[in-house]
């Protein structure tokens, strides 16, 4: 029984001394082996996160490079389509002089045919 008495309880050292204030979160130096673990978990994690990132990075540049090739031909299909369009018009254009121009000839000679008589 005398052995009960002199041990101290378990729960006694980590009890502050009145007046101090209790500690929240206490630090151990010690090494274990859920330790070791934890820190390759998260070196092998922000390594794949570094390698995901770099792979969308390629990604997009390749992705960027496509679109821009592909502006380039349709900006000259663009510029051929307008051209011939221009074309087009201008064609229209002397045709409708052109029809405008024999429309008033044939209206003069409508008007002569009438006053000669």
């Amino acid at each position: 029984m005398a052995t009960r008495s002199q041990q101290a309880s378990l729960e006694s050292g980590s009890m502050p001394l009145e007046g101090q204030p209790r500690k929240v979160v206490r630090f151990d130096p010690t090494f274990n082996t859920g330790t070791i673990v934890q820190i390759v978990v998260i070196v092998a994690s922000a390594f794949s996160i570094y390698t995901g990132l770099k792979t969308d990075t390629v990604q997009q540049k390749a992705e960027l490079e496509s679109v821009k090739a592909s502006a380039l031909v349709e900006r000259i299909q663009t510029k051929e389509s307008l051209a011939d369009l221009k074309a087009d018009v201008k064609e229209i254009q002397k045709t409708t002089n052109d029809v405008k121009e024999s429309l008033a000839i044939l209206r003069g000679r409508g008007s002569d045919t009438g006053a000669r008589k």
